[in-house]
C-alpha cells in the first residue's frame, strides 16, 4: 500500500475507532447507571471475585496468537485458520479447566454462591477463543467500519437482555447473562462480518515464528494479568464481597478510558505500524500520534474524573455507592500512568520485541505488586495508593527499557507525556475538583459545573501555549477523514 493510501487509511480507521468508542463509552455509562441501581455492591463482588481467578483464561485462550496475527503483515489464510483452530482448543480446554475450578474457588473466599457463577462463566472462553481471528480478520482487512459495528453492537445487545433479569430480582442471574451474551452477540457480529472462514489445520511455513512471538506475548500478558487483579484476590479474601464490589465498580470505571480509546486504537495502531516499523521517520510520527492521544485525550479524561468522583459516583451509580467515590478518584489516577504506558507495549510489539516486552514485565510487574501490598494495613484506600506509586514507576522503567531495545530515543516521550499531564491534565481536574468540593450543588449540576470549570482551564492551555495548540493540531489533523479511503 502507498505511503498516502496507508496513511489516509489509518487516519480514516483513527476516526471510525474514535467514534465507536464514544458510543461504546457512553454505552457503557449506561450499562453501569442502570445495572448498578439493579444489582447490589455484595453481587458484584462476587463476580469480582470469580474473575480475579478465571480472567486469566481469557489470556491463556489466546496464547497472544491475536497479536502475533495482528502485526503480521503477510499472514497468510492457512496460518490464519491454523491459529484459529489453536484459538478454539485452547478455548474448549480453558472452559474445562475453569468449571472444575469452580468448587476450589468459592472455598478460598468462602463464597458457596460462586461455583454456579464460575462454571457459567467459563463458557464466555470457549465462546472468545472461537471469535478471535474472525475479529483479526476483519482488523488486518483495515475494515474499521465493520470492526465498529462489532464493537458497539455486542454491549447494546447483552444490556438489553441483562436488564430485565436484573429487574426481576435475580443479580446473580443478570450478571451471568451480561457475561456471556456480549460474547455471543460478538461472535455472531465477527462470523458475519470478516469475509473469511476458517479451513482445515495443515502444516504451513511461518508457523513457529506467530507462536514463538505469540508465547513471548503472552508472558507478558500473564504477568500484568496477574499485577490488575492482586489487589482483587487481597480485597475480597481479607474484607468480603461488599467492599471488593464497591472497590471493583470503581477501578471498572477508572479504567474504562483506558480500554475504551487506547486499547481500541491498538486495532488502528498496530497493523499500521508494523507496515512501516523499518521507515524511522514514519514510524516515529505514528508513535507520536499513538502518544497524543493517549495525553490529550485518556489522561486528561481520567484526571478531570478523578476531580469529579464525588459526583461521578453519585449520578451513575447512585447514593448506595458513594463509598466508592475516594476509591475511584484514586484509581483514575493510577489510570492516568497505565494510559501513557500502553506506548512503550506497542513500540515493542509493532517492533516484534516480544521478549523485550516480557523481561520488562518480569521486572516491572513485581514493583506494583509489591507498592499494591505495601497498602495493605489501610485497606481498600491503602492498595489503591500503591497502585498509583506502582504504575507510576512501572510507566518510567518501561519507558526506557522499551527504548533501549528498540533503539527508538524514548527520553523525548517521557517528557512530553510528563509535560502534558501535568500542564494540562492535572490544571483541569484541579478546577473540576476544586468545583466539586466548595460549590454547594446537586449531584448533576455539580458534574457538568465541574466540567464547565475543567474545560476553561483546557481553552486557557490552548491559548496560551503555542506548542499545544501545534499539538492538539497534529491530533485532528491525524484523525481527520480523508477524502477517498480504500476501506471495502
Amino acid at each position: 500500500m502507498a505511503q498516502k493510501s496507508l496513511s489516509a487509511t489509518a487516519a480514516h480507521g483513527g476516526t471510525i475507532t474514535m467514534g465507536a468508542q464514544i458510543a461504546r463509552i457512553m454505552i457503557q455509562i449506561l450499562q453501569v447507571s442502570i445495572l448498578a441501581r439493579l444489582i447490589s455492591p455484595e453481587s458484584y463482588g462476587l463476580l469480582a471475585m470469580a474473575v480475579a481467578f478465571t480472567g486469566i483464561a481469557e489470556i491463556l485462550r489466546d496464547f497472544g496468537l491475536s497479536t502475533a496475527a495482528l502485526r503480521s503483515a503477510n499472514l497468510t489464510s492457512q496460518q490464519r485458520s491454523n491459529l484459529f483452530w489453536l484459538n478454539t482448543a485452547s478455548g474448549t480446554g480453558l472452559t474445562l479447566v475453569i468449571f472444575l475450578l469452580s468448587w476450589p474457588i468459592a472455598a478460598f473466599y468462602g463464597q458457596h454462591d460462586l461455583v454456579i457463577l464460575v462454571q457459567w462463566i467459563s463458557l464466555a472462553y470457549l465462546v472468545s477463543g472461537v471469535t478471535v481471528q474472525f475479529r483479526v480478520a476483519i482488523s488486518q482487512q483495515l475494515r474499521f467500519r465493520a470492526l465498529a459495528v462489532c464493537d458497539v453492537l455486542p454491549p447494546i445487545v447483552a444490556l438489553a437482555a441483562a436488564i430485565p433479569v436484573a429487574a426481576a430480582g435475580h443479580s446473580l442471574a443478570a450478571l451471568i447473562v451480561l457475561q456471556l451474551t456480549g460474547p455471543l452477540a460478538n461472535l455472531l457480529c465477527s462470523t458475519t462480518l470478516a469475509k473469511w472462514f476458517p479451513g482445515l489445520p495443515r502444516k504451513t511455513e511461518g508457523m513457529r515464528d506467530l507462536i514463538s512471538f505469540g508465547l513471548g506475548f503472552l508472558g507478558s500478558q500473564i504477568l500484568g494479568y496477574m499485577t490488575r487483579n492482586v489487589d482483587s484476590i487481597i480485597i475480597g479474601r481479607f474484607w468480603g464481597p461488599t467492599t471488593l464490589g464497591l472497590y471493583d465498580r470503581a477501578f471498572r470505571l477508572s479504567v474504562t478510558p483506558v480500554n475504551q480509546i487506547n486499547s481500541p486504537m491498538t486495532k488502528v495502531a498496530l497493523p499500521v505500524l508494523a507496515r512501516v516499523a523499518d521507515d524511522e521517520q514514519r514510524f516515529e510520527r505514528g508513535i507520536r500520534s499513538a502518544q497524543l492521544v493517549a495525553c490529550y485525550v485518556t489522561a486528561t479524561v481520567l484526571c478531570i474524573a478523578a476531580g469529579l468522583a464525588g459526583p461521578i459516583i453519585d449520578v451513575l451509580l447512585g447514593p448506595e455507592w458513594a463509598q466508592a467515590a475516594p476509591l475511584f478518584a484514586i484509581l483514575a489516577i493510577s489510570s492516568v500512568f497505565r494510559a501513557i504506558q500502553q506506548i512503550a507495549i506497542w513500540l515493542q510489539v509493532a517492533k516484534g520485541s516480544s521478549r523485550s516486552l516480557f523481561m520488562s514485565y518480569l521486572i516491572g510487574q513485581p514493583i506494583i505488586i509489591l507498592a499494591i501490598c505495601c497498602g495493605i494495613p489501610w485497606g481498600a484506600t491503602g492498595i489503591a495508593v500503591g497502585s498509583v506509586f506502582g504504575y507510576a514507576i512501572f510507566w518510567v522503567f518501561s519507558m526506557l527499557w522499551a527504548g533501549r531495545n528498540t533503539g527508538v530515543k524514548t527520553g523525548p516521550l517521557l517528557t512530553r507525556a510528563f509535560r502534558i499531564v501535568t500542564f494540562v491534565g492535572a490544571p483541569a481536574g484541579l478546577a473540576a475538583y476544586l468545583t466539586a468540593t466548595f460549590v454547594p450543588l446537586p449531584s448533576l449540576p455539580l458534574l457538568l459545573l465541574g466540567l464547565t470549570a475543567a474545560g476553561v482551564v483546557l481553552l486557557t492551555s490552548l491559548a496560551v501555549s503555542k506548542r499545544t495548540r501545534s499539538e492538539v493540531s497534529f491530533i485532528l489533523h491525524t484523525l481527520r477523514p480523508p477524502t477517498k479511503t480504500n476501506e471495502s
